[in-house]
């Protein structure tokens, strides 16, 4: 038994306006999270107008369940796993699934993922998908609160 991760981007369903988009996944991560939490899975979620990019880590039977919870969504479709493997550490220790939506506006402060072309995950790898979801999720969640419903340490430490 050992720590698995799975990465994996899909086209977004959802068609939303931005701030619609924004509150319905704020719900949804609030529902993965109480239910990661109770499965000892972490992750992070980026979302987009047109793309999910997510990383989850735990146990394997664990993550494989809800990778094919998430593969019988309707809110998603085309979906790729990029990588699913056993690993050593966790990327998102702190978070029993953080969320964050990618914003043209700060697609520079992401360069060094993405590149010139913009945000396509098609284009990307396994591990520059993993840098790129915590690069945003780390740089946003100042700017949105660490609440408990999606931080880890808020539930560990009690």
């Amino acid at each position: 038994m050992g720590l698995f991760r799975v990465v994996y981007h899909s086209r977004n369903r959802l068609k939303l306006e931005t701030n619609a988009l924004a509150d319905h996944v704020a719900n949804i991560l609030s529902v993965s999270a109480a239910r990661n939490c109770d499965a000892g899975v972490t992750g992070g979620l980026i979302y987009h107008h047109t793309w999910f990019i997510q990383v989850l880590e735990g146990e394997r039977e664990a993550v494989i369940r809800k990778l094919e919870r998430i593969s019988q969504d309707p809110r998603h479709t085309e979906i790729a796993v990029m990588d699913a493997s056993v690993v050593e550490t966790r990327r998102f220790s702190s978070w029993w699934m953080a969320g964050a939506g990618w914003q043209e506006k700060e697609a520079g402060l992401f360069l060094p993922v993405v590149g010139a072309a913009g945000f396509d995950p098609r284009d990307l790898t396994a591990g520059g998908l993993i840098d790129l979801v915590e690069r945003v999720v780390h740089h946003r969640a100042p700017s949105q609160g660490r609440t408990a419903w999606t931080t880890r340490s808020a539930t560990t430490a009690a």
